[in-house]
């Protein structure tokens, strides 16, 4: 049939053009129109990056293709969007050809974004053995199988390797045991998960005025640890550069669930020992210290383990106060792929962010005669620094301050504290419209903590007792 449509790419193209992408993969997926939640099946139902491109091209080839569209002039134009112009002209189309293209040319028509969005990838080996292959995804998605080729039946999509199996998608059945099954293992024993609890007991929200400035953890002897800029919001509300210390007697931690419900686990403070400008940390002494207050984190002074994930215990949670446990969160480290298509983005995206910055942040910046566009010239700046701990959590403000967990070693049920968690990363987004923060893929932003190594290699230098204090 290929050879029947002028349209369709060999799969030999898809599969070299393929192998040539990399650093605009995530760019690319934005622009050839899948969602998020696409993006993240594709990557649990394929490990290899090169057969995760592969993938994605061919499903949406095919897509395009069925809906009598030209494959190859909207992938040279996204590619071109992606900032890979050489690659466009050299596999897909003329220098003039792409150049020539209308901008209702350069994109999918309405109902062939629909399709596309409907593309479900299935994870290899889900079929597997006998039984019902059942569809997972959107009602009408489109199911790409190994092996197989894609084929859509409107309501339902199978893999031509799989004869004799159907399935009514407005059917309402359960699938049976075996065939869904997890690639990676998260399981906790009742041991582990009686350690996290005992931990989280130990985080609480630091407050002034009922209101939750964000969080911090018991430490040491009589101490806790937190990001300084959650102090420093208390002590200088206005942000005018003066702290007032007076202040400090209107704030107080609460270890409770809900925290602005008054509870005999709220302490006051009397004094911050120690902060760090530029690792954004401060530590506090509690001024009311009694036999209730819940136990010390144990805090890692050596350099983070080879490890994949940390959690979280905090606040911050977008729609429920209470306080949250964020499992999982994943470690992004400088080389990863997404970080350089974040940097790439920024760059090609620039103008547009700039022109949706939020008009109340640049009222407000002009007004002190200072440059409102140079949050979005900052970008990314400083992701890179050896002393963040870059992840992908799904708590936000209020979150600052809080502990960062790895299980350093299971067969012990050793957990300690890594990092602090204290920022979002790119700074701008904060600072743009509601218009200009959906321009932003969710992979694309970031959270960053301070690694908590750095932080005891600086106490040591002028704070020696209270580093023996709080890390022994």
């Amino acid at each position: 049939m290929s050879g029947m449509d002028p349209r369709r790419m060999e799969p030999r193209l898809i599969k070299d053009i393929s192998k040539e992408i990399s650093t605009e993969f995530s760019m690319l997926r934005i622009y050839l129109g899948f969602t998020e939640a696409q993006f993240a099946r594709l990557k649990h139902a394929y490990r290899n990056m090169d057969d995760q491109i592969f993938a994605m091209l061919n499903a949406w080839h095919d897509v395009v293709v069925r809906c009598g569209e030209n494959p190859r002039r909207l992938l040279a134009a996204a590619l071109d969007d992606c900032e890979n112009r050489f690659l466009a002209v050299t596999k897909l189309v003329t220098p003039k050809e792409l150049d020539g293209l209308k901008p209702r040319e350069r994109e999918p028509r309405e109902e062939t974004k629909k399709l596309i969005e409907e593309i479900n990838f299935t994870v290899p080996g889900d079929m597997a053995g006998a039984g019902p292959i059942f569809n997972v995804g959107a009602p009408n998605a489109v199911n790409v199988f190994p092996g197989g080729s894609l084929s859509n039946h409107g309501k339902l999509s199978l893999g031509i390797n799989y004869p004799g199996v159907s399935r009514s998608s407005g059917a309402d059945s359960n699938p049976k045991h075996g065939n869904f099954k997890k690639s990676n293992d998260d399981s906790l024993t009742q041991t582990m998960l009686g350690i996290y609890h005992n931990m989280m007991e130990s985080v609480g929200a630091i407050m002034a005025h009922n209101y939750v400035f964000g969080t911090g953890f018991r430490v040491g002897s009589k101490y806790i640890m937190t990001a300084k800029h959650v102090i420093t919001d208390i002590l200088d509300p206005y942000r005018s550069g003066v702290i007032t210390d007076q202040y400090m007697q209107d704030a107080h931690i609460s270890f409770s669930d809900l925290p602005t419900v008054p509870s005999d686990l709220d302490y006051k403070f009397k004094q911050v020992c120690y902060f760090n400008e530029k690792l954004d940390i401060a530590i506090l002494e509690i001024l009311n210290p009694d036999q209730r207050l819940p136990n010390k984190l144990p805090l890692r002074r050596d350099n983070l383990p080879d490890i994949e994930y940390v959690s979280l215990f905090g606040y911050g949670h977008p729609n429920n106060p209470r306080k949250h446990w964020d499992q999982r969160c994943q470690i992004i480290y400088p080389n990863f792929e997404c970080l350089r298509s974040a940097l790439a983005f920024k760059e090609k995206r620039h103008q547009d962010l700039i022109q949706n910055l939020d008009r109340n942040y640049v009222v407000r910046l002009r007004s002190k005669n200072e440059n409102p566009a140079a949050v979005v010239e900052k970008g990314y700046l400083g992701y890179d620094e050896p002393h963040k701990l870059l992840i992908h959590a799904f708590l936000e403000h209020g979150a600052s301050g809080s502990p960062m967990l790895a299980c350093v070693n299971p067969a012990a049920g050793i957990v300690q504290v890594v990092g602090v968690f204290t920022h979002g990363i790119p700074e701008f987004y904060f600072c743009l419209s509601d218009t200009g923060k959906s321009i932003i893929p969710n992979e694309f932003r970031f959270e960053a903590g301070t690694r908590m190594t750095f932080i005891f290699q600086d106490m040591c230098r002028e704070h020696v007792s209270l580093a023996q204090d709080i890390f022994t």
